[in-house]
């Protein structure tokens, strides 16, 4: 059982790890090459835009037109929780200004 526990908290801290990456080097610096390797390619978005196309292609289309819409957006992650192969976050946006509409298509 400790070994199996061992091996859990590794995960754990390992997803917790690669969502930290996500918010600072994929969305903070706009790294969408990121996206790639972080994401399968049959990625679910259950947060899709309406009309975005579901898989990694889609996800990257619509990560892409979302921060593009900010002239500057920093995204800080305040609580990470983990468990099993699940991460929920608890952040914070500080965006200077929204200067366009989306094209309302993913």
């Amino acid at each position: 059982m400790l070994i199996k526990e061992r091996a859990n908290q590794l995960r754990r801290k390992k997803n917790k790890e690669l969502i930290k990456r996500v918010y600072a080097d994929l969305a903070n610096k706009r790294n969408y090459g990121l996206i790639d390797s972080f994401y399968a390619t049959n990625i679910f978005d259950h947060s899709a835009f309406e009309g975005q196309q579901q898989g990694r292609k889609g996800f990257k289309k619509a990560v892409t037109e979302f921060l593009g819409m900010f002239s500057t957006l920093e995204i800080s992650t305040h609580d990470i929780i983990a468990e099993g192969d699940m991460v929920a976050t608890r952040e914070v946006l500080l965006l200077a200004k929204w200067p366009r509409q989306t094209s309302g298509e993913c």
